[in-house]
């Protein structure tokens, strides 16, 4: 199944995979970031295929601000929706199906962030105090 909100590159890519691999692949128009989109790609994916073996959520954005409070509901909330909305109710769905068929596996990658790490004011974990219980 190759889904994504533009099905012109859902059908060239699931052509490319046929074409390399002699395998099926299937198109499918979906935006991830509306759950109710989201039922019909799991259905429609188990009546062609009868099962998920991998379940990848590689849908996400990132969008580029000056500051913070230049963020807006709206793109926050698009943000949210697409980046842990959908992918958390697409794994909830599939990973259902997954546990009773005791089957499969399923991976969630992020959209490409900067990131850094926080500097701790301890270079070591701090240990926790003996418990005299």
């Amino acid at each position: 199944m190759i889904a994504s909100r533009k099905m012109e590159n859902c059908v060239a890519v699931a052509e490319q995979i046929e074409s390399d691999t002699g395998r099926t692949a299937m198109p499918y128009q979906v935006h991830v970031g509306r759950w109710d989109e989201l039922d019909g790609l799991v259905v429609a994916t188990y009546q062609r295929f009868g099962k998920i073996d991998t379940l990848i959520n590689n849908a996400g954005m990132s969008p580029v601000y000056d500051k913070l409070t230049d963020v807006t509901e709206k793109l926050f909330d698009a943000v949210v929706n697409l980046n842990l909305k959908g992918p958390f109710r697409l794994s909830a769905l599939v990973g259902e199906r997954m546990i009773a068929a005791a089957a499969g596996r399923s991976s969630t990658s992020a959209p490409r962030a900067r990131c850094a790490r926080r500097p701790t004011s301890s270079p070591t974990p701090r240990r926790r105090p003996d418990s005299t219980r």
